[in-house]
């Protein structure tokens, strides 16, 4: 998948070499910007797709607000002239989300639609988001830092074993949902440590599953707690396993 979006990258890269500079500074009005998109063959709003994509990942969510969702992309993935474009632009766009879909207006007028690229069974069947873990600083912006992911993982990884000891059962995935890769493997699930409101299941998996009010929750509470008031964060996002205790 990785390879797909490099490769999608560099040929929109070569696409957007033609853009005349005059351009990247005007207010363009609906038909203009549309017209600029297609001659570019979408380049544009394949970006502005892309650029959605990357902010859920980076937040698990969608924002409506345009100022803070343009300004998550202003990186290295979305060209200079794209940026451009779009930012001398951002007061045109619209958002409007449910959360799972992102729909984005220009001049009020429908313009494309994103759909959110994972869920709460992605959590648990895809490697990588079993193993997630999103900071936020104390502004609520998502940042990355590898050496506190990879404590904090280590602190998890503690905490099962502890509780192994400790007369919890694991939960597995029920037969007949849809975790085809996780099938066997223990059910992992996506927590919110708050400071304002401590622990609770992630939204995305709130619909499906509830917190349990357990020492295990306690304890992986008390670590993101901890890890929080250490590292001046707002906020902890992260995938854990579900304990319940034996009967």
């Amino acid at each position: 998948m990785k390879k797909i979006y490099l490769t999608l990258i560099v040929i929109l890269f070569f696409q957007i070499q033609g853009v005349n500079a005059q351009v990247e500074k005007k207010i363009l009005s609906y038909n203009e910007f549309t017209k600029l998109d297609n001659s570019l063959k979408g380049s544009i709003t394949t970006y502005l797709f892309l650029w959605a994509k990357g902010y859920y990942s980076a937040y698990l969510e969608f924002t409506t607000n345009v100022d803070q969702f343009f300004k998550f992309g202003e990186d290295e993935i979305v060209p200079k002239r794209i940026q451009s474009i779009l930012l001398n632009n951002k007061k045109s766009f619209e958002l409007k989300s449910n959360d799972s879909i992102l729909v984005i207006y220009y001049n009020g007028v429908l313009l494309d639609s994103c759909q959110a690229p994972f869920d709460c069974l992605d959590i648990s069947n895809v490697s990588d988001r079993r193993n997630m873990v999103k900071l936020f600083d104390n502004n609520g912006f998502s940042i990355w830092n590898e050496e506190i992911v990879k404590s904090f993982r280590e602190e998890i990884i503690q905490i099962y074993e502890k509780f192994k000891k400790d007369g919890y059962k694991t939960v597995f995935p029920k037969k007949d949902t849809f975790y085809v890769v996780a099938s066997c493997l223990p059910l992992v699930i996506a927590y919110e440590y708050d400071k304002k409101h401590g622990l609770s299941i992630h939204k995305i998996c709130s619909v499906v599953h509830k917190l349990s009010e357990n020492l295990y929750t306690k304890e992986i509470a008390e670590l993101a707690e901890k890890y929080c008031k250490k590292y001046d964060l707002s906020k902890i996002i992260f995938s854990a396993r579900v304990y319940k205790k034996e009967n």
